[in-house]
């Protein structure tokens, strides 16, 4: 993950938890169901100035959903569940997915309304597959796709879930307590510490090998910046809570953070507080780690597709 292009002048927000439904609309509006996309234009041009958060506002639209007793009441009140049909259609099927079902003896009859409801509570695609005891995400897509279910993409979850403020500190508690819990996280991260105080001159080496590459390869250095430039364009939540960050370290750390976007040669001890200054963040904001990896995954195909 190349963080560490992200430039001071690129820094110049609030924060993280600041996910208005304008922005959501202005920079994710290609993950939002096309009902809460409505919602969301028809609520901004209202021109009402108190808006709800974006897990408020899904909430209340899904609500009807909560409360339906039974599919068809579902479909009558969200017409895009039209083609959704009941597990019992499929009660024959030798599929791995349907003997799981049966075997945690869940009822065909009401299945396919749960199982809704679960999607847009929301869940994600590991938490059902662990409930129902599938083997693997491929059950899941495979019951869905039959089913004829569109699940909420992960990025729109990811954005509910940091847009209430509760959830997102409750999330990011369960990742620091799950580092620490868990035996082979805490050997992962040894692991990566050991690898991180090798010797001085390896890690030169290894710096200059990358510097000599760059510098023979300047198309690739270029598509590099581009993809990184991209990434950021992509996820400005992150970069809101990047640039509180920025505002309350200490003067020799942004002072080397400079010196390294003017391309000006860096101490040891500037190489480490920046290096140190990645790290804090994201350990404060280990929820967003994900998003920036998807982001720079799209940027990438992005940049790519253009250079073909």
């Amino acid at each position: 993950m190349q963080i560490n292009s992200l430039k001071i002048s690129d820094i110049n927000f609030t924060s993280s938890a600041d996910i208005s439904l304008e922005y959501v609309l202005k920079n994710h509006n290609h993950f939002l169901p096309n009902r809460m996309k409505t919602k969301i234009e028809n609520l901004l041009a209202s021109g009402k100035k108190e808006l709800p958060q974006l897990y408020e506002l899904h909430a209340k639209v899904y609500q009807p959903l909560m409360n339906a007793k039974t599919l068809d009441e579902a479909k009558s009140i969200y017409p895009e569940y039209s083609d959704v049909i009941e597990l019992s259609v499929l009660k024959n099927n030798r599929s791995k997915a349907i003997k799981a079902i049966r075997a945690k003896g869940i009822p065909f009859e009401t299945f396919t309304l749960n199982l809704l409801k679960k999607l847009y509570r929301p869940s994600t695609q590991e938490e059902l597959v662990k409930e129902y005891n599938f083997t693997n995400r491929n059950l899941m897509a495979w019951l869905l796709k039959k089913l004829n279910i569109q699940k909420l993409q992960g990025n729109y979850i990811n954005l509910l879930r940091m847009s209430n403020e509760t959830e997102n500190t409750r999330i990011a508690n369960l990742s620091r307590q799950a580092i620490y819990a868990n035996p082979e996280i805490q050997a992962a991260r040894q692991l990566k510490a050991t690898e991180h105080h090798r010797s001085k001159s390896y890690r030169t080496k290894k710096r200059q090998e990358m510097i000599n590459f760059y510098k023979q390869n300047p198309d690739r250095a270029e598509k590099v910046r581009l993809i990184s430039k991209l990434t950021w364009e992509k996820c400005p939540e992150i970069k809101k809570a990047l640039s509180a960050f920025t505002s309350e370290t200490s003067d020799f750390t942004k002072n080397a953070l400079r010196k390294r976007q003017q391309k000006k040669a860096l101490s040891n001890t500037e190489q480490k507080a920046i290096q140190s200054y990645y790290k804090a963040f994201w350990s404060k904001h280990p929820e967003m780690k994900d998003i920036y990896s998807k982001m720079r995954i799209e940027a990438a195909k992005e940049i790519n597709s253009c250079l073909i």
